[in-house]
């Protein structure tokens, strides 16, 4: 296993690459998670199908640095490419996204189709959801949302909690551009769900 940080412009982000065959497959967590999310999984993945698996840090979680820049889903994407051009595999991928990992595969997708070669979506964050129970406002007060900390004391955060507010308040241009875009037309999909009521009214699930 590789595990390192790579300069992405002006920031680092923190990769672990198990090495193997193409397609790669990298793992995009959701939420608040960075990669440790993915160590009971990344081994058995590349144990059983032999594939290069990618998994990383995103800004200010994890191993990898918080940029002092606001929100921008397209910059994620870009630091993340940036990334993975320099560590050459930038190409012949698989993307598997995990709940706002779904959002962020999506954005990946559509900048660089090309590079693409099948994509997961692993009880994904969409759009659709978002409009059904309300719209963005909505989904940062829903009770399941909420950050357990104090957000009147910035001194006293952490990164990934900072990085947290930082990711919170970029979200409306988020959905913005996630209403333009769909899933290229040349990529198959999977979509896989634990069929489980997770949201507290039925309406929601």
């Amino acid at each position: 296993m590789v595990d390192t940080l790579v300069d992405v412009g002006g920031y680092r982000l923190h990769f672990r690459v198990y090495s193997g065959s193409e397609p790669a497959v990298l793992l995009e967590s959701g939420g608040g998670a960075d990669a440790s999310y993915w160590d009971d999984l990344a081994p058995v993945l590349a144990r059983e199908t032999r594939a290069t698996i990618i998994t990383y840090d995103r800004a200010g979680y994890g191993e990898s640095d918080l940029p002092d820049t606001p929100y921008d889903i397209r910059q994620e994407v870009a630091g993340l490419w940036s990334g993975l051009e320099q560590l050459n595999l930038d190409h012949s991928l698989i993307f598997l996204g995990h709940s706002y990992g779904g959002m962020l595969i999506l954005v990946t997708a559509c900048e660089h189709p090309e590079a693409v070669r099948g994509m997961v979506f692993l009880d994904a964050m969409n759009v659709e959801f978002i409009d059904a129970i309300g719209g963005i406002q909505a989904l940062i007060d829903h009770p399941l949302s909420q950050h357990p900390f104090d957000r009147t004391k910035p001194e006293n955060l952490t990164k990934p909690q900072r990085a947290a507010l930082r990711v919170e308040a970029g979200l409306p241009d988020v959905v913005t551009l996630l209403e333009t875009l769909s899933v290229p037309q040349h990529i198959p999909i999977r979509v896989i769900t634990a069929g489980i009521a997770w949201w507290p009214k039925p309406e929601e699930n």
